[in-house]
């Protein structure tokens, strides 16, 4: 469903597939999704004056989930000029909250939208990112602002841990995220840093 300025109700897209994400990049709108008749793919997308979905371009997302894997996510990321592919594998059922909060891997891909290809990232540099299950995600100068480098910090709804996931070495590092926690009613946490 889409809307845009101005507009009084949401439409509901006319034949574009389903899309599970979506950034801005260069003015342009992409997203992973599902055309209709395909698997998952990268997409340009233009959006008509109906707000209907048109695919302009597509390439096949790279995937490959290792044996065990319950739930998957993906983010679209904007970082220092590039478009970024996230790729999480969890262990668990979101659903049903049984290892859940799992991480069995974690790939990151630089989408090319001039050739229309994906590359694997193998270091995130001196960059930090930050995700939360039901919204999107953004990176960061780790050093900057004193965050870990070459990581991802992920939040999940109805968990009070803060996991720090180092895309180096693989390792996961789990803590509390708030020591107040207790007397928070919300059911998801949103991750703040206070910039001095």
């Amino acid at each position: 469903m889409l809307c845009g300025v101005g507009d009084k109700e949401w439409t509901i897209s006319e034949g574009g597939g389903q899309v599970f994400v979506a950034a801005s990049y260069r003015g342009r709108i992409y997203g992973i999704g599902t055309p209709p008749g395909s698997k998952l793919r990268f997409l340009e997308i233009k959006l008509r004056p109906n707000y209907g979905v048109k695919v302009i371009q597509q390439i096949q997302v790279m995937q490959r989930s290792p044996k065990g894997c319950g739930d998957i996510k993906r983010y679209l990321v904007e970082s220092r000029g590039e478009l970024l592919f996230f790729h999480q594998d969890f262990a668990g059922d979101f659903h049903t909250n049984r290892n859940a909060h799992v991480i069995l891997d974690v790939r990151v891909f630089k989408i090319d939208v001039k050739k229309m290809r994906m590359e694997e990232v193998e270091d995130l540099g001196d960059r930090a990112f930050f995700f939360a299950w039901s919204s999107g995600g953004f990176g960061c100068c780790a050093s900057k602002f004193g965050f870990k480098r070459n990581a991802i910090y992920l939040v999940y709804p109805r968990d009070s841990n803060l996991y720090i996931y180092d895309y180096g070495d693989r390792s996961v590092l789990v803590t509390s995220s708030c020591p107040e926690l207790e007397q928070c009613s919300m059911h998801q946490l949103v991750m703040c840093h206070q910039l001095v």
